[in-house]
């Protein structure tokens, strides 16, 4: 298991480099991941290993070690920065999601309700 420290001085020497990662990480998508994808971070943590994670993220995010270890990233069509505080693509998105489902656009579809959709997407 990897250790990362994260008190005083975040001492992340513990990962001893990249190598140690990315085998952690092979080893977990062997045991727990799909081949070629990315874990994502719930998954990691579902599975106990908030090292990795924090690993990914001290050494340049989930994108980048990603590419760097040739894995393609579960999401694909990640929206923009800032995508969700405009009002109207919020709207937009509802809206979609009511269509797709067959809701009833006058009730607000729960947090819920788009988990479920998302899952069995």
């Amino acid at each position: 298991m990897l250790k990362v420290h994260l008190g005083k001085g975040l001492d992340y020497q513990a990962c001893r480099g990249i190598k140690v990662l990315k085998s952690e990480l092979l080893k977990f998508i062997s045991e727990h991941g799909q081949e070629g994808l990315m874990p994502m971070r719930k998954q990691l943590r579902l599975h106990g290993r908030v090292d990795i994670e924090k690993a990914i993220t001290h050494m340049g995010g989930f994108r980048r070690i990603a590419t760097l270890m040739n894995l393609s990233l579960a999401y694909k069509h990640r929206k923009p920065k800032g995508y969700w505080d405009n009002i109207d693509n919020l709207q937009e998105e509802i809206n979609q999601f009511r269509r797709s489902w067959g809701t009833d656009p006058s009730f607000m579809p729960s947090r819920k309700s788009f988990e479920r959709a998302d899952e069995r997407m």
